[in-house]
């Protein structure tokens, strides 16, 4: 198996792993629930009129990280069906990364100066918007063959 199919290999299985386990949480018996819960508290706010449900019972995450957590596989995924797309990708990686957080900015400033309210569906999808960036983002960082197979050189002998 060739560098770039190897590490989508392992790469998307993870990904969907880290969206699983918070989405799950309301799965598992509340001791293990708990520890999933305090597993993601340092990364979300966990309010739970901002949290979806199942069953009643609150997901691990917001629903902001929700549309994140489930964008990385997907822009993942991306990256393995279309790499070869974007040549000139690699150059602009900061610009892309910063306007995929814009809609996410966007939707939570509009909200807090009052212009608008933002939804459990806005937050989703501003979410998943920057997560599908960040996992073809991440994908492309770690899979590109030309960032991947260059070689240091030492200009004292080059």
């Amino acid at each position: 198996m060739n560098r770039p199919k190897t590490f989508l290999f392992w790469l998307v299985p993870a990904l969907v792993l880290l969206a699983a386990l918070p989405t799950l949480a309301p799965m598992f018996p509340p001791a293990v629930r708990d520890v999933i819960m305090q597993m993601f508290s340092p990364v979300c706010h966990q309010l739970p009129d901002r949290s979806p449900h199942t069953a009643g019972i609150q997901w691990a995450i917001c629903h902001r990280d929700a549309g994140l957590y489930w964008g990385l596989p997907l822009g993942a995924l991306l990256y393995g069906a279309f790499r070869s797309v974007p040549g000139w990708l690699g150059r602009r990686m900061p610009l892309v990364f910063a306007a995929a957080l814009l809609p996410m900015g966007l939707d939570w400033g509009m909200d807090a100066v009052g212009w608008v309210t933002n939804s459990p569906f806005t937050r989703i999808l501003t979410g998943a918007i920057f997560g599908v960036t960040a996992g073809y983002l991440l994908a492309f960082a770690i899979g590109d063959e030309t960032l991947s197979s260059k070689k240091p050189t030492n200009s004292r002998h080059a």
